[in-house]
């Protein structure tokens, strides 16, 4: 028999819709609380008030990278945008891009920016196990996997690190990555969800410069499996460009490139990790601490590998 094209169009659609939800494991409320979703959340938010409840003696962090924001949100807003950087008479110069970042995340708690950045911190565990969770819930139906992703993010060296050293950027960047991921499985799909994707890729290009290659690779490769829908996805990177063009320009007119790859924070010391701590994960020398703890033991690093990797 024949039919419409439009009928045919509308078959065709409906079967795409329909495979999507049975394998791609598209959540809803009540499957992230019967698939463990909620349990994943809540043992990450427990953990975090076994980390911080001990240490909330006042209303900012103070300490490694970390610093008071500011007395106000105002305050915050009048340092982004083009104007004299440093103290007295110093250059004119587009402010970092993290200062927008900055100015956003004190805005929450207008009266005391820095309340904002102490509660970010506490409640960065859970905040990334509910991030991985759904990002997972995207490729998988699988309850455990999902459980397992959400793990293997909130206990990262590098989010540990970060909050032990007080490393805000790279904070802020482990939690907005699987968001943005999340966004970026979506945008074929959604207008608003390609929009969100930008201001998230924007908002981690500000925090970790360093990232950015690598964003905008897998970006080309998500546009390019996205097809016929790939015109979602080809604004996404907009928004990062117009945030970080100032500075790019200033950059390079001074002649100081390499500046742009710096990380947004106060700069502090630290030793690299060798090969072995890379691969399990380490950012920095010591295994977060494993190191003196293994030596301790009289183990050595061959044999603490294990010991590591599976805690």
């Amino acid at each position: 028999l024949r039919q419409p094209l439009a009928v045919g169009r509308r078959r065709r659609s409906l079967a795409r819709e329909q495979y999507r939800v049975e394998h791609m494991g598209v959540p809803d409320g009540v499957e992230f609380l019967a698939t463990g979703g909620g349990w994943t959340v809540l043992a990450a938010l427990l953990l975090s008030a076994v980390m911080w409840l001990p240490r909330l003696t006042g209303t900012a962090l103070v300490g490694g990278q970390l610093l008071p924001l500011g007395p106000s949100a105002g305050a915050l807003w009048a340092q982004v945008g083009i104007g004299v950087r440093g103290s007295g008479a110093g250059p004119v110069a587009p402010s970092d891009p993290f200062a927008y970042v900055l100015a956003v995340l004190g805005s929450v708690t207008a009266w005391d920016p820095s309340l904002a950045v102490l509660g970010l911190f506490v409640a960065a565990l859970p905040l990334a196990a509910l991030a991985a969770w759904l990002c997972a819930a995207q490729l998988t139906r699988n309850s455990w996997l999902r459980a397992l992703a959400a793990l293997v993010w909130t206990l990262a060296p590098t989010l540990l690190i970060a909050l032990g050293e007080g490393r805000l950027p790279a904070v802020l960047a482990h939690l907005l990555l699987p968001w943005l991921a999340l966004a970026v499985l979506r945008a074929p799909r959604s207008w608003s969800a390609s929009a969100v994707a930008g201001i998230l890729m924007a908002a981690v290009g500000a925090s970790a410069p360093s990232l950015v290659p690598a964003v905008l690779v897998l970006w080309v490769v998500a546009t390019v499996r996205a097809g016929r829908r790939a015109g979602r996805l080809v604004t996404i990177p907009v928004p990062l460009l117009a945030l970080v063009a100032p500075l790019v320009a200033y950059r390079v007119m001074q002649g100081q490139p390499l500046a742009l790859a710096a990380d947004p924070a106060v700069p502090a010391g630290f030793t690299p990790a060798d090969v072995p701590g890379l691969a399990l994960g380490f950012p920095t020398a010591g295994l977060g601490g494993w190191a003196d703890l293994v030596d301790g033991l009289g183990l050595g690093l061959p044999g603490a590998v294990p010991l590591i990797a599976v805690a």
